[in-house]
């Protein structure tokens, strides 16, 4: 079990945030990173409703078509359809909600929406890389010739 961030359980899937990966069962489900970003702010809204404005707020255009490309995906990743929705339900007037239970397991729901840490820039590692070089110089000044 993931103990680290914690893994949110609905319906058939597991959502692990920290890692940004879905499962079913012991299957990875694939996504494109607008589709797991709604994903996470409808499992954040604890099963409230999201207004079509919010959601579209949260994506990196902020854009409409962006917002029904992500549903879209996310829906053919869950293998979920709009006539007959069995994990996102859009009401009448445009309101978007999980259509199964979740429950988040051994974390606090906050901050799922930060995207994964970067990786440090290039300088980080010269500088390292310099600093191993300059500790080699010194044990080959320091240790005596046999």
């Amino acid at each position: 079990m993931e103990q680290q961030s914690g893994y949110y359980e609905f319906g058939a899937f597991s959502l692990y945030p920290g890692r940004r990966e879905v499962k079913r069962g012991d299957i990875v489900v694939t996504m494109d990173a607008e589709a797991m970003d709604v994903l996470l702010y409808l499992l954040m809204s604890d099963n409230q409703t999201a207004s079509y404005e919010d959601v579209v707020a949260i994506l990196p255009a902020h854009s409409a078509a962006r917002l029904d490309r992500a549903i879209t995906n996310l829906r053919r990743a869950l293998d979920d359809t709009p006539g007959q929705p069995s994990v996102i339900q859009k009401s009448e007037d445009g309101m978007y909600q999980l259509a199964v239970d979740s429950t988040l397991f051994a974390a606090q729901g906050t901050a799922l929406l930060e995207q994964p840490r970067p990786r440090p820039a290039g300088w980080v590692y010269a500088a390292l890389l310099g600093g191993m070089l300059v500790l080699l110089g010194l044990a080959v000044t320091l240790i005596p010739p046999m």
